[in-house]
């Protein structure tokens, strides 16, 4: 019973320890990590929304009738915006992050994120830049990586929606 006990304590200490180690790294990298975390979103918001000098994030809950595929919303300082969206191609996960102009022109559309494998994602956003809301539905799908780039489609499709509603301003 002794050397039962003698066990459980010195695991016990050994967990506390690491624990209060734990805990002291957390707190000297957690705000390193929330700066590279911010300046990563600040720089991927300038490459889709080039002319944009500043950004304010928007909170989404506030309106109605949001996509369901819009993560994130962002105004630029010039009236447009920038739309984070997950989607789906031929898997999920498909992030995508969508600038467009206040005019209602595509600035920018790039991948963040995804499980594809043949890639067409990476470069499919380049060519939807200048395209207006009717330019992108017209925007042909490539030939074997059709769900994706049909997915990648239809999420800018939704980030047109949005930038509509945040132009309407329509809260709850």
């Amino acid at each position: 019973m002794n050397k039962a006990l003698k066990s459980v304590m010195t695991l016990s200490l050994v967990a506390l320890l690491l624990g209060v180690l734990l805990a002291s790294v957390n707190k000297l990298t957690g705000s390193v990590i929330a700066d590279a975390n911010g300046d990563a979103t600040v720089r991927a918001l300038r490459e889709v929304y080039p002319k944009g000098e500043s950004f304010s994030a928007v909170n989404i809950s506030e309106y109605s009738g949001v996509p369901t595929s819009v993560r994130e919303a962002y105004r630029a300082d010039d009236g447009g915006c920038v739309i984070k969206l997950e989607t789906s191609g031929y898997k999920s996960g498909l992030v995508i992050i969508c600038g467009i102009s206040k005019d209602g022109i595509v600035t920018g559309a790039k991948c963040l994120e995804s499980q594809e494998t043949l890639a067409a994602e990476d470069t499919y956003g380049a060519g939807l830049v200048g395209k207006d809301e009717s330019g992108v539905i017209n925007a042909q799908t490539v030939s074997g990586a059709t769900k994706t780039t049909q997915g990648y489609k239809n999420a800018i499709k939704d980030a047109f929606i949005m930038s509509k509603i945040l132009d309407m301003g329509e809260e709850n």
